[in-house]
């Protein structure tokens, strides 16, 4: 990608042109006032509606025929987060008209402006039949999630390991407490809350693909945000304590153990070393299925997330109640061979060919150019190609000292006890 083609003016909708792809998206991010659960639901629930239900098309089947007929043109809100910072997102999907000869820009440009900036709100009131559903979807949807072991126990982990971050704060463990907040959001707050954040918290967009600038004009005009640009704050490095939590869940049937490492030095700088370093652990060629299941045979799977904002990593392994012991003793392993030169430097020469195919295999795949694109408009402004220079560059001894910079913190049991 030559960001040098990249096109600014005064309404925080940034423009790359180019032919190479038969998509064009336009998104669009709306910064969030806080992260409380509160909002974040909010944020849900109005995603969903503005999907369901407009001023223009009542019926969710009349958005879905318009859609059809634009070649399924797709707008998708969502919630999303960027550093500290949680946002709304809305991205738009199109068809290239110039590559199917068909001359619909305006249409859809005008359906998109209709659907974000035309809600069905008729009267200061929503439609309630279409909020009682969704309302209804979302208790479900996350009903579902606290009941799945996988996703429960990593929330139950962070509720419990730093329960005043921005992190656990925003996690959901009893559906009791979701169906409470959701209860009590009355249409009202929705209609404000959107007011809020679509008419006074737009924090940047962009255009990407084949756009004339008479056609990148056409989208100024119909989305007149007010920019509340801002720097984005990618640091919020919590405190791990140092202890062991074990919670017991009878109708388990396996078990679920997390050690976590404070990065002491983490910054954003070196971010890329931990993305190596996450290519050296996972997968079948990485140590944690090397050590855990190849050579210890204790573990149904195993991995490592390092939470970039947060600064620690994980491992997590999936076990039998008996083989917890042991399989405390199988990660220390994983520690301190990333300490051994020769170990570390076939597990880097893997980590890096991996991450240099993948990006040059990506450079003419849509969503690949997407994210590099992405990173120059709302993250660090360093491209892809830069990063993978610097990954390699990186040398045994770099791996090593970052690993001598870890401190073993908490861990975490969530057990069967069957």
């Amino acid at each position: 990608m030559d960001i040098e083609k990249i096109k600014k003016n005064d309404t925080g909708i940034l423009l790359y042109q180019n032919d190479e792809f038969s998509k064009i998206r336009i998104r669009f991010l709306f910064s969030l006032p806080d992260n409380t659960k509160r909002t974040i639901i909010k944020t849900m629930l109005l995603s969903k509606y503005l999907t369901m239900t407009n001023k223009y098309y009542k019926r969710y089947k009349t958005i879905r025929n318009k859609q059809k007929e634009l070649y399924n043109m797709s707008i998708n809100f969502s919630y999303t987060s960027i550093g500290k910072q949680n946002f709304l997102s809305t991205t738009i999907d199109m068809v290239d008209p110039k590559l199917i000869q068909d001359n619909y820009f305006n249409d859809a440009i005008s359906f998109a402006h209709k659907i974000l900036l035309k809600p069905n709100f008729y009267n200061n009131k929503l439609n309630k039949e279409v909020f009682e559903i969704i309302k209804q979807d979302l208790i479900n949807t996350e009903n579902i999630n606290i009941s799945k072991p996988q996703i429960i126990s990593e929330r139950l982990l962070f509720v419990n390991m730093i329960p005043n971050s921005t992190l656990a704060n925003q996690l959901f463990i009893d559906v009791h407490e979701i169906k409470k907040i959701i209860n009590s959001i009355k249409e009202e707050e929705l209609i404000q809350f959107y007011k809020e954040i679509i008419e006074n918290k737009f924090y940047k967009g962009y255009v990407f693909g084949n756009i004339t600038d008479s056609d990148y004009k056409k989208i100024e005009k119909a989305f007149p945000f007010k920019t509340k640009n801002f720097p984005l704050d990618f640091a919020d490095k919590n405190i791990i304590p140092k202890k062991y939590k074990e919670i017991i869940n009878k109708n388990l049937k396996q078990s679920y153990l997390y050690v976590v490492y404070d990065i002491k030095d983490y910054t954003k700088k070196n971010e890329y070393i931990y993305d190596t370093l996450e290519y050296m652990l996972n997968g079948a060629s990485g140590l944690c299925h090397k050590v855990l299941r190849t050579e210890l045979g204790i573990v149904y799977n195993a991995f490592s997330i390092v939470f970039k904002n947060s600064g620690f990593l994980y491992i997590k392994a999936d076990i039998s109640k008996e083989n917890k012991e042991v399989c405390l003793k199988g990660i220390d392993e994983i520690i301190n061979q990333l300490t051994n030169p020769k170990i570390v430097q076939k597990l880097l020469t893997f980590a890096k060919d991996f991450q240099n195919q993948e990006y040059f295999s990506n450079e003419e795949i849509f969503n690949a150019n997407i994210k590099e694109f992405e990173n120059y408009v709302f993250g660090t402004n360093q491209s892809t190609k830069e990063k993978i220079k610097l990954i390699n560059n990186l040398t045994d001894k770099d791996i090593i000292n970052q690993i001598n910079n870890l401190e073993k913190k908490y861990i975490f049991f969530y057990g069967g006890d069957k």
